[in-house]
C-alpha cells in the first residue's frame, strides 16, 4: 500500500463506518434481542472481513470476481435484517 494519506483514508473510513453500524445494531440487539439483528450483525460482520481483504490485497477484486459478488450479497443481508427489524418492531406498535 502506498504512503499516500488519501489513500490510507480511503480504505480506513469504509471500515469506520461498517463498525460503528455494527456498534449501532449491537446496541438495538441488547435492548431488543431480534432474531432479525442478529442477521444484520452477520452482514455487518463479513462486511468488515470484506473491506479488511480489500485493504490488505487491494487487487482481490480482480483476481477473484466472486468476492464482489459475495459483498453485494452480504449488502444485502445487513438490508434484509435491518428490514425485518423494522416490520417487527412496527408490528409490535
Amino acid at each position: 500500500m502506498d504512503d499516500d494519506p488519501m489513500q490510507l483514508a480511503w480504505s480506513i473510513l469504509p471500515i469506520l463506518c461498517v463498525i460503528a453500524l455494527l456498534v449501532a445494531v449491537i446496541m438495538l440487539w441488547r435492548k431488543h434481542r431480534s432474531m432479525w439483528l442478529i442477521v444484520a450483525m452477520i452482514g455487518l460482520a463479513i462486511e468488515i472481513v470484506l473491506y479488511i481483504l480489500n485493504s490488505v490485497v487491494p487487487g482481490v477484486l480482480q483476481v477473484f470476481p466472486m468476492v464482489f459478488l459475495v459483498w453485494q450479497l452480504v449488502a444485502v443481508l445487513f438490508a434484509v435484517g435491518l428490514l425485518g427489524y423494522a416490520i417487527e418492531t412496527t408490528k409490535r406498535r
